[in-house]
């Protein structure tokens, strides 16, 4: 089964409220288009970045986007937060999001939590 498109994929146009409001449930989260612009990002993301005192990001780095979009199982990068001297670590798991054979296919990027406990 193919996930609907979340936005006016021609255009990069950020996804309807209840769109976004479906990511919100995902967890820390963010779609992006497949140049690595991001449209949206959920509000446990927003939480998560403002705890660490970190700003969201603007974009994916350009390589990412590119082998995320390609790649049909999705690739995996590090992503590593600081808040009073402890890191926390994610994996960020970057995937094709979209219709099958959409011209312009998004990336959605979910966060999952690595810290081991010392």
């Amino acid at each position: 089964m193919t996930a609907p498109a979340a936005g006016d994929e021609a255009s990069g146009t950020p996804p309807t409220f209840l769109f976004a409001a479906l990511l919100d449930g995902i967890g820390p989260c963010h779609l992006a288009t497949a140049d690595g612009e991001i449209l949206h990002a959920s509000r446990p993301l927003k939480e998560l970045f403002a705890q660490h005192g970190e700003p969201l990001p603007h974009a994916l780095p350009r390589h990412v986007a590119v082998r995320a979009a390609r790649q049909p199982g999705g690739i995996r990068t590090l992503t590593t937060l600081r808040r009073n001297g402890a890191d926390r670590q994610f994996n960020a798991i970057h995937r094709r999001f979209g219709a099958e054979g959409a011209a312009a296919p998004q990336i959605l990027t979910t966060f999952e939590e690595t810290t081991r406990e010392q």
